[in-house]
């Protein structure tokens, strides 16, 4: 599909591809903290550090808890964890 803008932009934005969901493949925990720590020290609005992140993956106690969480249309997607693009 392609996309144009109505005013010139720099293709970097017009050419990225936004996945809607994941591969459901495990995020190897190193991986999740090294994003963590990265988020956590970025700026934030009024510079209201320290961060919380919280983590469930699927079939942990905190799985089902942390879906509800979401709106309903977010849910069905997260719930999915499979690639459907």
């Amino acid at each position: 599909m392609s996309r144009a803008a109505d005013h010139p932009i720099d293709p970097l934005f017009t050419d990225r591809w936004s996945p809607r969901s994941f591969t459901g493949e495990a995020v190897p925990d190193a991986v999740l903290r090294s994003a963590f720590e990265a988020a956590r020290w970025a700026p934030s609005a009024m510079n209201a550090q320290p961060w919380r992140f919280l983590v469930a993956r699927p079939g942990d106690q905190w799985w089902e808890a942390y879906l509800a969480f979401l709106m309903p249309r977010n849910r069905l997607w997260a719930a999915k964890r499979r690639r459907w693009c």
